[in-house]
């Protein structure tokens, strides 16, 4: 008889434990807010085209162990900036040189400090105007120069050598406006001087690739992070 009774009491204990294991499974399988960690974790809340391109960013200061960049290696981090760095070496020196005994000195820092910064001056403004500005000029200047290159190779197909030598002279205009392309050129050049022992040569080709360097945004962010 008590075990008839007791049955009953053993089978709804028996359901209820069942359907609060149902529920916690139910609530663990449609909640989206439970991690899992078999895997790292990403940020889905990203398109896959913005997750693709977060993946593909890099520090463009850092120098790139391919073959494509080996016409940046010559110059230090520090190349293009002593001269920055010397003047205000001196303008700082020159902050501690104020009272009656060392006027002298002073004076003469400070001047020294002004040819330098002039000298970085004049090479400043000799480059503005001359090269393409990084955007929609540079980018319509390379297409100019993919087509001219096109319509250079046709006219050395059909022989027409009054069409080559026009092409080929805008042609040469439209290269020398693009700064990265005149840097790479200018490195070729300053390579060969030096090996050929030709001193004020390289001189001037290193000083033309500086110049060429100094209008290249991504060969300038030394020191700043741009993404990972």
């Amino acid at each position: 008889m008590k075990a008839n009774q007791l049955s009953p009491f053993k089978f709804l204990i028996g359901n209820g434990a069942i359907s609060v294991i149902l529920f916690s499974a139910s609530l663990r399988v449609g909640s989206s807010f439970v991690p899992s960690y078999k895997q790292p974790l990403e940020s889905t809340f990203l398109p896959a085209s913005a997750r693709s391109s977060q993946r593909m960013t890099a520090l463009f200061s850092e120098r790139s162990p391919s073959d494509n960049s080996r016409d940046f290696r010559a110059f230090s981090e520090d190349d293009g900036k002593s001269d920055i760095r010397e003047e205000e070496n001196l303008l700082r020196a020159s902050e501690f040189l104020l009272d009656d005994d060392h006027d002298d000195l002073h004076d003469r820092a400070v001047e020294r400090g002004s040819d330098v910064r002039r000298v970085r001056l004049d090479r400043e403004s000799g480059t503005e105007g001359k090269f393409a500005k990084h955007g929609d000029e540079l980018w319509t200047l390379r297409a100019d120069m993919a087509r001219l290159s096109k319509e250079l190779i046709d006219s050395l197909t059909e022989g027409n050598r009054e069409r080559e030598r026009s092409v080929r002279s805008q042609l040469l205009r439209a290269e020398k406006r693009d700064a990265e392309l005149v840097y790479r050129l200018e490195l070729e050049a300053m390579e060969k001087a030096d090996t050929e022992g030709r001193a004020d040569d390289a001189r001037h080709h290193r000083e033309e690739a500086l110049a060429a360097r100094s209008c290249v945004p991504h060969l300038n962010l030394e020191g700043l992070w741009v993404g990972k």
